[in-house]
């Protein structure tokens, strides 16, 4: 910081900018957006819109869409997204979306790792350890990441689905 409280980058785009220097290009600007819609285990109801004021209940099931837009100028690289697993519901193996181009992988930890598959170690029956696929329960997070860079305009959704505990 400077004295007057100012990064110093943030300094020099002030002064490029006082001396009619050329600004600096914006470059990607990536938008994660993500949207809910809710269906009743109860009625024969379609998907509706999940808002503040939708009441779920255990068995009903909420679709997520995650919505990626580059706002910017320049290309996204390695643009990733991703979408929770709220606490109270499980996540709907094999539910999330996998457009060409794109890894999905998993996280158990609240998005600290992924992995395409989790697993659990567990000890079995006869005291030998064993590695197990992780149960959907677990899950906490899907990531979505683009093989290829986001072009500069480009929009992108993917999804996934939780069932409501």
């Amino acid at each position: 910081m400077n004295r007057f409280g100012m990064k110093a980058g943030a300094c020099l785009l002030l002064a490029s900018a006082l001396v009619g220097a050329p600004a600096l290009a914006a470059g990607p600007d990536l938008k994660v957006k993500l949207e809910g819609n809710h269906r009743s285990n109860t009625t024969n109801a379609g998907w509706a819109t999940l808002s503040d004021k939708t009441t779920v209940v255990p068995g009903d099931e909420i679709l997520y869409s995650v919505l990626v837009s580059n706002d910017g100028d320049r290309e996204a690289r390695h643009a990733s997204a991703v979408g929770p697993i709220p606490p109270g519901t499980t996540f709907i193996l094999d539910t999330a979306s996998r457009p060409h181009g794109v890894t999905v992988d998993y996280s158990l930890d609240g998005g600290k790792t992924f992995l395409a598959a989790p697993t659990l170690s567990v000890t079995g029956k006869d005291g030998k350890a064993q590695t197990l696929p992780a149960p959907a329960e677990r899950y906490t997070t899907v990531r979505w990441v683009w093989d290829a860079p986001l072009a500069a305009g480009a929009k992108a959704s993917v999804s996934y689905r939780v069932k409501v505990r």
